[in-house]
């Protein structure tokens, strides 16, 4: 059976990379990939048929985001989200030197599922307007590619809305992943995350379509451009440049608002139970490496090894019983 670095035929081991940046730009592009397959293809359902449940599509954003998350979770961290990338770089989760070919894959990933979507969809399309595309309207279905504001919502309430959405968005996944808090199981993590992207959308989504990912939005718009909808996917109401750059600043807020407000104040790290009531105390990250959390999104940071005492007083490693602790402490955990 193939496993990770064993292909299943020997004529594929030539095309195994073991350039870590390609590995996690890969990772970012199909992640995101799969988020857009799953949730720009809930506003097709929304738009060409007569049931028309917001709600049912805000739920299919959410599984879109899980298993995006999922995809990637064990190379890149499963951002599927630029503000993820450089909110988690701000505070030192990712290096900075990693956030261009991160984003690269993001966008790229989001902008051949939009393709994909939009030819898949085609003839729908052409069923409502008859091949000439309009954004708004009576046959507007500009929607299904990327996001546009409320007819009766200022821009400026557009801004205020998108750093409150980018701003929840950050903090809550902050939240979640640090085990020094509410200790939530690292499989559980894709699963918050998009349940909580579910409310996001359903809550927020009322002002401008609750636009916090640039990488959804942007590689979508040109694409939009291109393909019949022209300039006008980007000069409605200059709307543009607000879901490109707003969710940013949103985000880094809410990352920085854990880390000041609650972060920081945690004192040690939640005491885990191991087998038989064996007390789990992580090891010292070595010098240079961050002291956030293992699991989803956290990347760049040792596998997480543990020192154990039990009421022997002796040593083991949890992830190979038998083996002396002191033996891995110095042996370089990928």
């Amino acid at each position: 059976m193939a496993s990770a670095g064993n292909p299943p035929f020997p004529f594929l081991r030539k095309f195994v990379t073991k350039n870590e940046a390609v590995k996690e730009f890969l990772a970012e592009f199909l992640g995101t990939f799969i988020l857009y397959m799953f949730g720009g293809a809930s506003f097709a359902h929304y738009l060409f048929t007569a049931q028309k449940d917001v709600f049912a599509a805000t739920f299919c954003w959410g599984i879109g985001v899980m298993l995006g998350i999922q995809t990637g979770a064990g190379v890149s961290g499963g951002h599927v989200n630029p503000i993820v990338t450089t909110s988690f770089a701000s505070v030192g989760k990712l290096p900075w030197r990693k956030v261009p070919h991160y984003i690269l894959g993001q966008h790229l990933g989001a902008f051949l599922a939009s393709a994909i979507l939009y030819f898949n969809y085609i003839d729908l399309l052409d069923s409502v307007d008859g091949g000439e595309r309009q954004i708004f309207g009576k046959n507007g279905t500009g929607v299904l590619l990327t996001t546009y504001p409320n007819d009766h919502v200022h821009l400026s309430v557009c801004v205020f809305d998108t750093i409150i959405c980018s701003g929840l968005l950050m903090f809550t996944i902050m939240v979640i992943l640090d085990d020094r808090n509410a200790n939530t199981t690292k499989g559980m993590h894709a699963f918050l995350i998009g349940i909580m992207v579910v409310a996001l959308c359903w809550a927020y989504g009322a002002n401008c379509m609750a636009a916090v990912n640039p990488a959804r939005d942007f590689p979508a718009r040109v694409l939009s451009a291109l393909v019949g909808y022209g300039a006008e996917s980007f000069m409605f109401r200059n709307f543009w440049w607000i879901p490109m750059f707003v969710p940013h600043l949103g985000g880094l807020i809410g990352t920085w608002l854990y880390v000041l407000c609650i972060g920081m104040h945690i004192s040690k790290p939640q005491q885990k139970d191991g087998p038989e009531g064996v007390n789990l105390l992580p090891l010292a990250p070595r010098a240079g490496e961050s002291t956030g959390n293992t699991g989803v999104y956290t990347v760049g940071l040792r596998s997480a090894v543990y020192h154990i005492t039990d009421d022997r007083g002796t040593h083991a490693n949890v992830a190979s019983p038998g083996v002396p602790a002191a033996n891995i402490i110095e042996e370089k955990i990928k």
